[in-house]
């Protein structure tokens, strides 16, 4: 990251180079995660991150976009957090943050009212089932929740930003999908089946449970109607 940050206040017009964009993404994300022996921390998914992630990547975030500002308007220019009220005030980063969730939600949402997900008649509850992890599958090879781009490695006699992006497909355990689809049916009676499975694949994929998903799809709606 040091380095980095020192070639961003060389050549601040990097900072649209793909391998900074993956970098600045991952920095964005990891604050999100809980750290080890915090409140929400989660021992079961797919990454744990150690104690400390959180504030690290807060800092080396920082340190981007200082180097960054210093390489586009000098280098007295410098970064300060701003003064601690009282109750907490959303930040640019939590409104740029649920404005994604909302347009990964809305993007699945879409994808799921391309296909009849209630229960047809003549239909047993098995193949029900079956049909609702087909499409559960379908929707996420489709979304852009099923796709991770990797750095590759850089070509002999190049260096990082010679280094190609990988376009990878998400993988989603077919265990996984089989308890979606079940939930989707059990709670079925209660409401719409395509927002529930929406909220669920979307709180997955952002480390978030269905509620804190639904949450944030509100709140970023609230934001569009006062900025309209």
């Amino acid at each position: 990251m040091e380095a980095l940050a020192q070639l961003l206040s060389q050549k601040p017009a990097l900072i649209g180079h793909p391998a900074v964009y993956h970098q600045i993404t991952r920095l964005l994300w990891l604050p999100r995660v809980p750290d080890e022996g915090e409140e929400g921390f989660l021992p079961d998914v797919d990454y744990c991150p150690p104690a400390g992630t959180r504030q690290a990547a807060r800092d080396s975030l920082l340190a981007l976009v200082e180097a960054w500002v210093q390489g586009v308007l000098g280098q007295g220019w410098m970064l300060k957090p701003p003064k601690k009220r009282a109750g907490r005030k959303r930040t640019f980063e939590d409104i740029s943050e649920d404005s994604e969730l909302l347009s990964q939600y809305e993007e699945v949402l879409a994808l799921f009212r391309q296909h009849s997900v209630k229960q047809a008649k003549a239909e047993s509850r098995e193949q029900w089932l079956t049909r609702l992890r087909e499409i559960i599958q379908h929707v996420w090879s489709e979304s852009g929740l099923g796709v991770k781009y990797e750095l590759g490695e850089p070509p002999p006699g190049g260096d990082l930003f010679d280094s190609p992006i990988i376009r990878k497909a998400a993988s989603l355990s077919a265990e996984r999908i089989r308890t979606w689809a079940k939930v989707a049916i059990e709670v079925s009676a209660e409401g719409p089946i395509r927002d529930r499975l929406s909220y669920l694949m979307v709180g997955y994929e952002s480390n978030r449970t269905p509620d804190q998903v639904r949450a944030a799809v509100q709140t970023a709606r609230k934001d569009d109607r006062q900025d309209s």
